[in-house]
């Protein structure tokens, strides 16, 4: 065989990823989890960063951490990792007190769903409303309300709460004679705090307490409040020594053996707000007379941004940790936004999901969005993997919003999705569960196809297998 040699030119186009896009895919890409975990190691290893410590709940500015001291860590973990944790669970705690209480079946079973869905630190992460059993007129709002406050007075106090500043002011409610002005700051007034300097929380506190005694329509007692309000630098630091005192996270001392919880990356929520049309930079979507809201970030995620002290800094070391700092938050940006706007377009074409819930998917692919985005569907991929959606039907991986269209009703011309077909075909085996003789999945096909369900025997039987519905022979 003979060969030759020779020169040629190929002109290929070729997109190249610059570090810092390839960082936003990376952030996309994470789970609610994965992204704490990120933002705290971030902050950890840039000294231009602040995050807000939730376990202190104050604002605290990140420092480097020695290898000696990581080194003894990591062996501090190693050798607590290694023993079984035998203490009882944050619900077993709180079921054994229920369980003494003289409560009604429908209140007992509404406090084993509200303990049995806290987080690790004792909060309720969910919309509580969800674990309302609608078959069961005497669970009401009433009720919830009646068993929330039972749990959040249990020992430890403060569980079920929605994060740890309403928890701290349970627990500072249940204090003997509880700091007046802690209180004052823990109901409403928590960001005052924000950044913790006696003499600066002080001045806020007077300024707002005299901006309030301008507004008009003040009930008597509301208006002589804020014309006695003067606090003192003592008072304030006497009010923040009480808070500091309380558990930000009541449920942290109890073992999580056996408990995995997922946060979700999105909620959406009901809104009766009327409004004219979907604004997608808001995360709203018109929805008949009212609307949904759409929101980005786990319930627990913290706060993170750029430390002002050091952003006029002239040093180069400080130059290049400001410009890591800032590609980092505008990772975080754009990962908020692609979410958002993507589950903007995903409540827009599901809305019949939203308002009926399960079995009322409409076909969407993620090469449909990816185009409707002008995004690489790969993008999409990233956007959906690993993430969950909360909403009033409870908690969802968004990648399952994205289903096939598998028949189309000759009659109407609607396309189906496989959602679609699958709820279907379990209405079709429900109504015939207590047939003598059950249908083939040749006769559940026929079912179907007068229903409008075009599908053949093999797809019957391949979703009835997805339903984990035996055949008519063993059934």
């Amino acid at each position: 065989m003979k060969m030759t040699q020779g020169l040629s030119q190929q002109l290929k186009q070729q997109q190249i990823l610059s570090q810092k896009q390839i960082q936003s895919l990376k952030i996309l890409s994470l789970s609610a989890e994965d992204l704490e975990r990120e933002m705290y190691r971030e902050a950890e290893e840039n000294p231009a960063l602040i995050i807000k410590n939730f376990r202190n709940s104050e604002i605290r500015s990140s420092s480097r951490i020695t290898s000696a001291s990581r080194q003894a860590s990591d062996v501090n973990l190693k050798v607590l990792e290694s023993k079984a944790d035998l203490r009882e669970s944050l619900q077993d705690h709180l079921m054994s007190q229920i369980n003494m209480m003289q409560l009604s079946e429908s209140e007992h079973e509404l406090a084993f769903q509200l303990i049995h869905h806290l987080d690790n630190n004792g909060f309720m992460v969910y919309n509580s409303m969800n674990f309302l059993n609608k078959k069961d007129p005497r669970q009401d709002k009433a009720m919830l309300k009646k068993v929330t406050s039972i749990i959040q007075h249990l020992d430890p106090t403060g569980t079920c709460t929605r994060n740890y500043e309403e928890s701290l002011l349970v627990q500072a409610k249940e204090k003997t004679n509880p700091d007046k002005l802690a209180l004052f700051i823990l109901d409403g007034h928590f960001n005052f705090l924000d950044p913790l300097n006696i003499k600066l929380i002080c001045e806020k506190l007077n300024k707002f307490a005299r901006s309030q005694k301008k507004l008009f329509g003040l009930d008597k007692k509301t208006l002589d409040f804020y014309e006695n309000f003067n606090v003192t630098e003592e008072e304030v630091e006497k009010a923040v020594e009480f808070i500091r005192r309380l558990n930000p996270h009541p449920g942290a001392a109890y073992s999580t053996n056996g408990t995995n919880y997922i946060m979700a990356d999105v909620t959406v929520t009901e809104s009766q707000e009327h409004v004219n049309r979907d604004n997608f930079a808001k995360g709203i979507i018109k929805n008949g007379n009212g609307s949904l809201i759409i929101k980005v970030g786990a319930a627990t995620e913290p706060e993170i941004y750029i430390n002002p002290q050091l952003a006029s800094s002239d040093s180069k070391d400080i130059k290049e940790s400001l410009k890591k700092a800032r590609e980092f938050l505008d990772s975080l940006n754009y990962r908020k936004s692609t979410l958002l706007t993507s589950c903007c377009y995903i409540v827009k074409k599901q809305l019949d999901f939203f308002n009926k819930g399960p079995g009322h998917l409409h076909p969407l692919s993620q090469k449909d969005l990816a185009k409707l985005l002008n995004l690489h569907e790969a993008t999409i991929s990233r956007m959906a993997g690993t993430k969950y959606l909360q909403c009033s039907f409870g908690l969802f991986p968004i990648k399952q919003f994205f289903t096939n269209a598998v028949s189309r009703d000759p009659q109407t011309d609607k396309v189906l999705s496989q959602d679609q077909v699958l709820f279907a075909l379990k209405n079709v085996l429900e109504q015939h569960r207590n047939d003598i003789k059950k249908p083939s999945d040749k006769i559940l096909a026929e079912i179907l196809n007068q229903q409008g369900i075009k599908i053949a025997r093999r797809t019957v039987a391949k979703y009835r297998a997805k339903l984990n519905i035996e055949s008519s022979y063993s059934r």
